[in-house]
């Protein structure tokens, strides 16, 4: 048991009750209070009862410390007592003391709740992060092995989009983008979707994941969506040349294409405006649905 404080009794029996006649923190107050007071006292059963505060329990416990009957013996205190002035002085600096205790707890009490709040803010936030993380990852699993089409071109695109604007004066225009295309033979141009592309494609199954040509903007549509794209993107012109198409969507950057068949391409990169960035993945083969 941890003493954190402890407080003394000075009692009378009175009929079949004890009553409390003083208290005070010290045994030195209670005892010079007893001894000044014993000619008033002398045909009573005085007691003085000592309180200690047990930290496990948070209760007081007592304890007899002094039982005397004044009718059959000559009070004289067994404990030295100090003077008046010096008792006062005493009983004034154990008061003193007990506050500082009781502040001191108070103080560690507020510290250890304010760590404890930190602690546990601390261990929110850790817990919030890694639950993105690991939502995020899962998603561009789920993504990559659900909606293969959307995302063999959705990270090159989400790289363009994210990328920082180049003043007006050093980004290429669109004009000099599609002259600076690497192109391979005769190369022509269409506005919009060139013919050739018209219609739905796939890298799966046709019912599932797959993405349709319009003559002026490519779909991508998941069997989760139905009828309603997943994504949509408006083609502004078609370069064609004997190897690939290059189609450019409305931001300026162009989607590459390997023509493999006449029913078959490859997503093989895009060019943006700080120039080539080639599918790292796998290129997949897009076959053409009936």
């Amino acid at each position: 048991m941890t003493e954190k404080a402890e407080h003394f009794f000075l009692q009378r029996h009175h009929r079949s009750s004890w009553q409390t006649l003083y208290d005070a923190p010290t045994y030195n107050a209670v005892n010079l209070v007893l001894k000044k007071a014993r000619d008033q006292l002398t045909s009573s059963k005085v007691r003085i009862i000592r309180g200690l505060w047990d930290n496990d329990t948070d209760k007081w416990n007592y304890q007899l410390i002094k039982l005397i009957d004044l009718k059959q013996t000559k009070y004289s205190a067994p404990v030295k007592t100090n003077p008046p002035e010096q008792t006062l002085k005493e009983l004034t600096h154990d008061v003193l003391e007990l506050q500082n205790v009781v502040q001191e707890n108070k103080t560690d009490e507020k510290t250890q709740k304010a760590l404890a709040k930190k602690i546990s803010n601390y261990k929110i936030l850790i817990t919030a992060a890694f639950i993105f993380l690991v939502s995020t990852i899962g998603c561009i699993f789920f993504i990559k092995n659900e909606f293969p089409i959307m995302f063999d071109q959705l990270s090159l695109l989400s790289d363009s989009s994210g990328s920082k604007p180049e003043s007006h004066s050093s980004r290429p225009s669109i004009e000099k983008e599609t002259t600076n295309l690497f192109t391979v033979g005769k190369a022509t141009k269409t506005y919009g979707v060139t013919e050739k592309l018209f219609g739905k494609w796939t890298v799966g199954t046709c019912l599932r994941d797959y993405v349709i040509f319009t003559p002026f903007d490519i779909q991508f549509f998941s069997k989760a969506d139905g009828a309603i794209p997943s994504l949509k993107y408006q083609i502004l012109e078609t370069t064609e040349d004997d190897f690939n198409f290059f189609l450019k969507i409305k931001d300026g950057t162009i989607l590459h294409y390997l023509k493999i068949t006449e029913n078959n391409i490859s997503f093989t990169g895009i060019t943006k405006g700080e120039g080539v960035v080639e599918n790292s993945e796998n290129p997949k083969v897009y076959r053409r649905c009936p």
